[in-house]
């Protein structure tokens, strides 16, 4: 019995042996060439192009890479379109309580005002370090790669290449914010400080954190009209934004371009209802209230009719407008106007809001709702700095 043992193993030995030979003989598969540049090369490319201050987020990047190499990129290449924050130190970075209805992924703007104002820094993990959470996370392919390659992450998530040296620290290879450090701003935006056009607007760039030179336009002396400012915008109207060589005239097409291109501090929720009431909420408002209270109706009201019809005029209209923003936001406001996150809604509500009781003194207890929205604004930096008495050609009277 022990010798038939003895052949069997020898036998199974000798067909192992034979198989780890057939197979170390056969040809290997070669593995495909990638058609692209090298992912380091993408990314430095894409810091270059974009010029944000302080870095790019790593969504602005991917968009930048999917549209220049669309072509030749994989097919799992993933369109970035959320991410999951990154993984921050835990010696600067105190957890902040979750508020409810807050989207996964998504911070608010009190947290974010905060890790600016504590300037936290943030680090990539190296492959080594991996958090219970970390491992949960579904991360995206441009976050794996950054996070297991030799690259800074900084400044609330903005991206700095980096290369790991021999004594353990990293030497900066390429700062974004030093490409353009010596750079004039790029943004202009030609504004008239009672505008709320122009309001909602310096909104979404101080949310953003966007810099931006103020250009002033008079209305009430018609520079509006000059031939200087009708190259922007032939119809006369502010704001106007000149992005080095792209001009946008129109707020909400501003805005929707601002969004598209610093896709920092999302304006438009990912959920798609939410991000249906947004926009219905924006546009009662840029169709349906303000072009009735516009300067140019009422000025047309006034030599028509009367100065008292003017005001009776502008009542109706807030009032009918502001009825249909109550109803339509009633099942999804929170601490603004859709949760308790700002999103562009809360851009367009807030002027609307402020000149309807400031210059128009309309009675807001009929409106309960808006009137709560009106002092959560009241509360928010990055309101407060884009209201018309803080603007440089604030007439004050």
């Amino acid at each position: 019995m022990a010798v038939k043992g003895e052949v069997k193993s020898t036998t199974m030995a000798k067909q192992v042996k034979e198989k780890k030979v057939a197979k170390a003989a056969a040809p290997k598969e070669k593995k495909s060439t990638p058609s692209h540049p090298p992912y380091f090369q993408m990314i430095k490319e894409a810091l270059l192009a974009l010029k944000e201050k302080g870095g790019s987020s790593p969504y602005a990047i991917a968009k930048y890479m999917e549209e220049k190499h669309k072509a030749v990129l994989p097919a799992n290449f993933n369109k970035m379109q959320r991410l999951p924050p990154l993984q921050a130190s835990k010696k600067v970075v105190k957890k902040q309580p979750v508020e409810e209805n807050r989207e996964e992924g998504e911070e608010s703007w009190n947290t974010r005002e905060e890790e600016v104002r504590k300037k936290v820094q943030w680090k990539a993990c190296s492959k080594s370090v991996k958090s219970p959470a970390a491992k949960k996370a579904k991360q995206s392919w441009l976050h794996r790669y950054i996070l297991n390659r030799d690259v800074c992450i900084h400044g609330g998530g903005t991206v700095i290449l980096a290369q790991r040296t021999q004594n353990g620290f990293r030497k900066i290879l390429l700062d974004a914010s030093a490409v353009i450090q010596d750079h004039p701003k790029q943004l202009k935006l030609y504004s008239y400080w009672r505008s709320s056009c122009s309001w909602r607007v310096r909104i979404a760039l101080n949310l953003k954190g966007l810099e931006y030179e103020y250009k002033a336009v008079n209305l009430l002396k018609g520079e509006q009209f000059s031939e200087e400012f009708t190259k922007l915008n032939p119809m006369g109207y502010v704001p106007a934004l000149v992005d080095d060589d792209v001009v946008i005239a129109d707020s909400f097409a501003i805005i929707l371009y601002l969004e598209d291109k610093y896709p920092q501090h999302p304006l438009l929720p990912q959920d798609l209802q939410k991000k249906a009431v947004n926009l219905q909420a924006a546009n009662i408002v840029s169709s349906s209230i303000q072009p009735l209270q516009n300067l140019d109706v009422l000025k047309y009201i006034e030599e028509k009719v009367n100065f008292d019809e003017k005001l009776v005029w502008v009542k109706y209209h807030i009032g009918k407008g502001f009825t249909a923003l109550e109803k339509l936001l009633e099942g999804y406001s929170g601490k603004y106007a859709t949760g308790n996150e700002v999103y562009l809604a809360d851009l367009f509500l807030a002027p609307q809001i402020h000149a309807a009781v400031t210059r128009f003194g309309l009675d807001m207890s009929q409106f309960p709702l808006l009137s709560r929205l009106h002092e959560a604004y009241n509360e928010l930096p990055p309101f407060l700095a884009a209201v018309p008495e803080r603007q440089p050609d604030c007439v004050k009277t």
